[in-house]
C-alpha cells in the first residue's frame, strides 16, 4: 500500500503547503508575545522552521515523500513548534495553538497510526512544555489571586481538547481509508467491465470484418472477374460503369474491413494506425492532413485512442466541410493525449446535444466509454473557425 494511496500522490505532496502556511500564525503570536531578546530568539527558531518547510514543499513537489518521511517531518514540526512556544511564553504562548493542527494535517497520509501518532507526539511536546517551563519568569508572573494550579489546569484542559482532536481525527483517517478502499474496489471493478466490453467488441468486430471479407468482398471479385470475361466488342457504357461500381465498392468495404478490424494496431502500433486512419479520413472527406503523432508503445488505452479518432474524423469527414485536419498524438506525464483539429464550419455545443437526441450517439458512447476509463472527452468550437476535439486518458 502507497503512501498515497486513497488521496493520491497530489494531495500528499501538497502537504507542505499547509506546514509553510503556518509561519504566518506563528509569526502573529510569536509577535504577540515577545520582546527584545526573547523576539531574536522567536525570529531565529522561525525562520529555521520556514526554511524546513520550504525545503520540505520543494522536495515533496518533485518526488511523492514516504512514511519514513512523513514520520521524521512530524517530529521536526513537534519540535520546532515546543521550542518556539517555550520562548514565547511557555504553555500560555499563543504558539500552543499549532500543536492542535499537527493531526490535522497528518490525514492525507491515510494512515491512523501515523495520524495518532502525531497527535500523541504534539501532545507529549505539550506536556514536557508544561512539566518543565523553561522560563522562570512564567512561575514569577502567575497571578497571585489564581496560582499554579489554576495554570495547570488550564494546561490540562488544552491538553484534553488536544486528545480529543487527536482521538476524532484518527476516527475521521478511518472512514476515509473505508471510502477509499470502497472507491479503489469500484474502480477496479469498472476497469475489469471496461476491458472486458472491450475485448468482446474487438472480437465481434473481428468476426464482422472477416464476415465481410470472406463474403461480400469475394463475392464482389468473383463478379468483376465475371466481367472481365465479357468480350471486347459487347463493352458499352453499361460495362464501364458497372466495372467502376463494382471498383468502388470493394474499395469501401476493404477500408471498412479495416476500420472495423484493424490488424495494423496490433501489429504497428498505436501511431501507425493512427496515420493510416487520418490519411483515408483525409482521401475521402478531400482535406489535407498534418500528423503529428508521437511514438508510443502498446498499452491497452490504444484501442480507447484508435476508436475515439475514428468516431472523430468520420465526424470530420461528414460534417466539418474542412480543407485542413491536424491530428496529433502526445504521451506525457502519464497520460494519452490525442487532439483533431479542423478549420470546418465548427460544431456548437447545441447542436452536439440535439444530434445526441436525435439519435447520433458516436460521440456520446466514446464520451461515456472514456470516462470509464478515467479519461476525458472534449469538443469545443476555435475561435477563428472550426472544431477542437480532444481526448486524454490515463497512460
Amino acid at each position: 500500500m502507497s503512501a498515497a494511496e486513497g488521496f493520491g500522490p497530489v494531495s500528499v505532496r501538497g502537504t507542505g503547503w499547509p506546514r509553510l502556511f503556518l509561519v504566518l500564525p506563528l509569526l502573529m503570536g510569536g509577535l504577540a508575545s515577545t520582546d527584545g531578546a526573547q523576539r531574536v530568539v522567536f525570529g531565529t527558531v522561525l525562520a529555521g522552521f520556514a526554511l524546513w518547510a520550504a525545503c520540505w514543499l520543494w522536495l515533496a513537489r518533485r518526488r511523492t515523500p514516504g512514511i519514513s518521511a512523513a514520520v521524521v517531518a512530524a517530529a521536526v514540526d513537534v519540535l520546532a513548534i515546543t521550542v518556539l512556544a517555550a520562548v514565547s511564553g511557555g504553555p500560555g504562548s499563543e504558539a500552543r495553538w499549532a500543536y492542535f493542527l499537527l493531526p490535522v494535517t497528518a490525514i492525507p497520509w491515510n494512515r491512523v497510526w501515523l495520524t495518532a501518532g502525531v497527535g500523541g507526539a504534539g501532545l507529549l511536546g505539550y506536556v514536557i512544555l508544561v512539566a518543565a517551563p523553561l522560563h522562570r519568569s512564567y512561575l514569577d508572573n502567575l497571578d497571585p489571586n489564581r496560582g499554579l494550579a489554576y495554570d495547570l489546569l488550564r494546561a490540562a484542559t488544552d491538553a484534553t481538547f488536544l486528545l480529543w482532536l487527536t482521538v476524532m481525527c484518527s476516527v475521521l483517517t478511518v472512514a476515509l481509508g473505508r471510502r477509499n478502499a470502497r472507491i479503489a474496489r469500484l474502480l477496479h471493478d469498472r476497469e475489469r467491465l471496461l476491458t472486458e466490453v472491450l475485448r468482446v467488441e474487438d472480437r465481434e468486430r473481428a468476426a464482422l470484418a472477416e464476415a465481410l471479407h470472406d463474403g461480400a468482398v469475394q463475392n464482389l471479385l468473383a463478379v468483376r472477374l465475371d466481367l472481365e470475361e465479357v468480350e471486347p466488342d459487347r463493352r458499352g457504357d453499361w460495362w464501364r460503369r458497372v466495372r467502376e461500381v463494382l471498383t468502388d465498392t470493394v474499395r469501401e468495404l476493404r477500408e471498412a474491413v479495416f476500420d472495423l478490424h484493424p490488424r495494423v494496431l496490433r501489429e504497428a502500433g498505436l501511431a501507425q494506425a493512427l496515420r493510416s486512419l487520418g490519411e483515408r479520413a483525409a482521401r475521402r472527406g478531400r482535406f489535407h492532413l498534418e500528423c503529428r503523432i508521437d511514438p508510443v508503445p502498446t498499452h491497452p488505452a490504444g484501442q480507447l485512442v484508435y476508436s475515439a479518432a475514428r468516431e472523430l474524423l468520420a465526424n470530420v469527414e461528414r460534417h466539418a466541410q474542412a480543407e485542413l485536419v491536424e491530428l496529433r498524438l502526445t504521451a506525457s506525464d502519464g497520460r494519452l493525449r490525442l487532439v483533431v483539429v479542423d478549420d470546418g464550419v465548427g460544431i456548437e455545443p447545441e447542436v452536439l446535444r440535439r444530434r445526441i437526441a436525435e439519435g447520433h450517439i458516436g460521440l456520446a458512447s466514446q464520451q461515456v466509454r472514456l470516462a470509464s476509463a478515467g479519461g476525458t472527452f472534449e469538443v469545443r468550437r476555435r475561435t477563428e473557425g472550426g472544431t477542437i476535439a480532444e481526448v486524454v486518458l490515463p497512460y
